[in-house]
């Protein structure tokens, strides 16, 4: 049975007895302490993982815990979840490029399974990370593992790494042409291990955002709609050496415009928005794709 404490109840030690029917004198007793606040009495910690990890492939986690008075954490439950996001990263060798797109995607929580401590309070989980269709770029994956006091209480322990979809990312990198007219394009090719992959070559499109508006007639009242879209103004084959390759566009007329590096080879691309006018390209913040800038007027 569970037995509420109300926060009327005054702090301090408490007895439980389990008594018979018709019996003076208990069976068993507990004794506990009812208090406003219980800091942990174990701590716990991940062994960093050794490189990014890879969709579909195994891992293991390695999980170590203690007593804050110092022995092991003997024979605790543990229990691991992965936590997808979207990030911008960086990748040592590739900081020129980005390895990301304006996609949409949606944090995701992976469950991994339980094991339970040893004698030396270690444990190894396994995991495997499969994140849906929508995880076209790297993501960041938080790992976290449980451990569980003989109360039930549970302390975490986390730990981030890189989690590629396939093992082939691509990355993009764009520049303003030569006086400021046109756009530069550098392409890359990645494998999960950072190294460059042998891909011959990759499309990188040019694509026009357009906007399409409708009326939907209501009883009553008209409803305004728009959606947005992307129509493909060229698409070229980009040959690769040493994983890189570069190309060069020059968008005719103004409005918001996308660059897009693909390949039949993985599912994963990247793409960099900017705006062109006059044969001018003014690239847009990736955290700011709408090229909507605020500034104040006065000292904050």
């Amino acid at each position: 049975m569970d037995l509420a404490t109300e926060a009327a109840y005054p702090t301090g030690r408490y007895r439980a007895g389990l008594f018979t029917p018709g019996s003076q004198s208990p069976i068993g007793e507990y004794e506990f302490y009812l208090e406003e606040f219980v800091p942990n009495r174990i701590k716990a910690e991940l062994a960093k993982p050794e490189g990014p990890w890879l969709a579909g492939r195994p891992y293991s986690l390695q999980v170590a815990a203690q007593h804050l008075f110092g022995a092991p954490a003997a024979d605790r439950r543990c229990v691991a979840t992965v936590r997808l996001s979207k990030a911008d990263l960086e990748f040592p060798g590739w900081e020129d490029l980005r390895f990301g797109a304006d996609a949409p995607y949606r944090s995701e929580s992976i469950e991994c399974g339980e094991a339970r401590t040893d004698g030396e309070g270690k444990a190894a989980l396994a995991i495997q990370c499969d994140p849906s269709s929508d995880a076209v770029f790297p993501l960041q994956a938080e790992a976290v593992v449980e451990v569980f006091e003989l109360g039930g209480r549970a302390v975490e322990a986390s730990v981030k790494n890189t989690l590629f979809p396939s093992d082939i990312s691509l990355g993009l990198g764009i520049a303003p042409g030569t006086g400021g007219k046109g756009l530069g394009v550098s392409v890359g090719a990645m494998r999960s291990d950072l190294k460059a992959a042998s891909l011959k070559s990759v499309k990188v499109t040019l694509e026009k955002r357009v906007w399409s508006y409708y009326v939907r007639r209501m009883e009553g009242y008209n409803e305004a709609n728009f959606s947005e879209m992307y129509t493909e103004i060229e698409t070229r084959d980009v040959q690769l050496v040493n994983g890189r390759g570069q190309t060069q566009f020059a968008p005719e007329g103004y409005g918001s415009y996308r660059v897009r590096v693909h390949s039949p080879e993985t599912p994963q691309y990247s793409a960099i928005s900017f705006y062109a006018y006059g044969g001018t390209c003014e690239i847009a913040d990736p955290s700011r794709p709408s090229l909507i800038k605020i500034t104040l007027d006065k000292p904050a």
